[in-house]
């Protein structure tokens, strides 16, 4: 009887994390506060958001970055020396702008954080013109795009709501992401995104 295996082929690869709701009410709180709204960041990137700006240092939020970094790299095998956490924005998405697919070339890791979402995705799949045949990756989501080791694309959509606040990924600095619209709320999305360098 033949016996077959699976090598596992190691490749930087997503973490997703969880910061605790209390950690995640401060954070939101400091990024709501008028004061927080000073540097705007909008030059520095490839979004179709009015409303960027650098995000004050909040020791506690790159603290679980930082730990954060330390799992990833052991997680999936990437050798670095001395990292630093830069260029972190705030994003105010406001209903119908998005993030066109991009990377953050120059950096060897990225994070975002979801902090307020203020729409459910079962509301945004129920919108007028969605059809999900269509636009599985629309709506409010968050989409992953890479090949294959065979060199085929290959996307990954996440359909995020307001039950993903308080949640973070860390994924490859390099790696094609985009974020598509909302159209049901009102309200601000706000994200805080920023890069890991060595």
């Amino acid at each position: 009887m033949s016996k077959f295996s699976i090598p596992y082929l190691y490749n930087p690869g997503v973490l997703v994390g969880q910061i605790s709701p209390f950690l995640n009410s401060k954070i939101k709180k400091i990024v709501t506060a008028t004061d927080a709204r000073v540097k705007p960041y909008n030059s520095k990137l490839v979004s179709s958001i009015k409303e960027t700006y650098q995000t004050p240092h909040i020791p506690e939020l790159w603290k679980f970055v930082d730990d954060m970094f330390y799992v990833w790299k052991r997680e999936f095998c990437v050798d670095s020396g001395k990292h630093q956490i830069f260029d972190v924005w705030t994003n105010y998405m406001k209903k119908g702008e998005f993030n066109p697919l991009h990377d953050h070339n120059g950096a060897l890791a990225s994070f975002v954080l979801w902090v307020q979402i203020p729409f459910k995705a079962e509301d945004e799949k129920k919108y007028p013109g969605y059809v999900p045949t269509v636009n599985e990756c629309s709506s409010g989501t968050f989409q992953f795009l890479y090949p294959t080791m065979i060199g085929r694309l290959r996307s990954h959509i996440i359909h995020n709501d307001i039950s993903d606040e308080g949640t973070i990924l860390m994924f490859p600095a390099n790696m094609k992401h985009c974020v598509y619209p909302f159209y049901t709320s009102d309200e601000e999305r706000i994200s805080i995104a920023g890069n890991i360098t060595v």
